[in-house]
């Protein structure tokens, strides 16, 4: 067998016309077989599609629920940080108040 394989080999640097026609069917296989992946992920991509807005348009997938549920959780962390925000706030005016003074003081 491995004889087989080295008289193939030496026949292919032999002649330049068999290594073209052997690389020309080795692209061939390899575009073939490209293609057929391109064809199978396209039908992935349209199930997905397909599964995707079947969820959508009958709300399986509970998005109504999830955006009621989430803003109920900004509204707690909103109200939670109602003092934080306003003592941050009033910070920021009286260093920006004292600011002003110094530099009214220096004119």
């Amino acid at each position: 067998m491995e004889e087989i394989f080295k008289s193939i080999l030496d026949t292919l640097n032999v002649e330049p016309l068999y290594l073209i026609l052997g690389a020309v069917i080795v692209v061939f296989i390899v575009f073939m077989m490209l293609k057929k992946l391109f064809k199978i992920a396209m039908m992935l991509v349209i199930v997905a599609l397909l599964y995707f807005g079947y969820l959508f348009l009958t709300d399986a997938g509970g998005l109504s629920g999830a955006k009621q549920k989430g803003k109920a959780v900004i509204e707690k962390i909103d109200e939670a940080t109602e003092d934080a925000r306003g003592e941050a706030v009033d910070k920021i005016i009286d260093e920006l108040e004292q600011k002003r003074k110094e530099v009214s003081k220096k004119k």
